[in-house]
């Protein structure tokens, strides 16, 4: 069953008379108590929720000290120490069982000293699970840091990225433009060389005679083959091929 710690130094006890403040930041819980000595119209007060309730705190040395523990106005339950050469700290006072008292009731504790120094450091609370308030002061809450989302990954900012992206797309259109320039450029034909062209070739007729049993064929100028490369000073008549010329038979005439 949960425990709740309420310190002596918390607002909701109550505390009537003359009570001061002391404590052994080495010994003590939170290093910090609250003590006074028997008086008329000295006692302590704390109103809780819970089903056991555990009142603890200092023993002084050289002293018996004598208080009394009521719960919601019934019958005292007297605490009595021993006489001690030194001091015990947080000793158990008054104890009330966990599962001793109602629950959903608010239940009032009320501390009386009776003969000594009484010394007070806490109050422990036993609460069920369900229950979801208590007297004790609010814990403080720590606000989440800003650059860590709920699963505790980091937030990262979406603004480079995109430019990468960007900067990114902007070089492979680059690099596609150039390698399309060289490519159209290297199909573009080169200046000086000649394009030959075969559509426009003229058809000279070809006339056969025949003159006896002798068949003249005259030379057909169409199917001569033309050798390139020789400058406009040369004299192109050399590349033609030269067909052998045939002696007429005797007694043509």
């Amino acid at each position: 069953m949960p425990i709740i710690v309420i310190d002596d130094r918390d607002p909701s006890i109550q505390y009537t008379g003359s009570w001061s403040e002391g404590g052994n930041p080495h010994a003590e819980y939170e290093g910090t108590t609250m003590f006074t000595i028997p008086a008329p119209r000295t006692f302590a007060t704390l109103n809780f929720t819970g089903t056991g309730v555990t009142v603890r705190g200092t023993i002084s040395p050289n002293a018996i000290q004598i208080s009394t523990y009521a719960i919601d106005g019934g019958k005292a339950i007297t605490f009595t120490s021993t006489n001690i050469t030194d001091a015990h700290f947080s000793q158990p006072f008054f104890t009330v069982g966990a599962g001793s008292l109602s629950t959903g009731t608010t239940h009032t504790l009320v501390i009386t000293p009776i003969q000594a120094k009484l010394t007070i450091d806490m109050i422990t609370i036993n609460v069920p699970q369900t229950l979801s308030t208590s007297p004790t002061t609010t814990t403080p809450t720590t606000l989440p840091d800003p650059s860590t989302s709920a699963c505790g990954c980091s937030h990262v900012s979406i603004v480079p990225i995109i430019g990468a992206i960007i900067g990114g797309l902007g070089l492979v259109s680059i690099s596609l433009l150039i390698v399309t320039y060289f490519q159209r450029r290297r199909l573009l034909p080169k200046k000086g060389v000649p394009s030959i062209s075969t559509s426009n070739a003229v058809s000279v007729p070809v006339q056969v005679e025949q003159r006896g049993s002798m068949v003249i064929t005259p030379y057909d100028l169409s199917t001569a083959t033309m050798q390139f490369g020789t400058t406009a000073s040369e004299d192109h008549s050399t590349t033609w091929k030269k067909k052998r010329t045939v002696s007429p038979p005797p007694g043509y005439r």
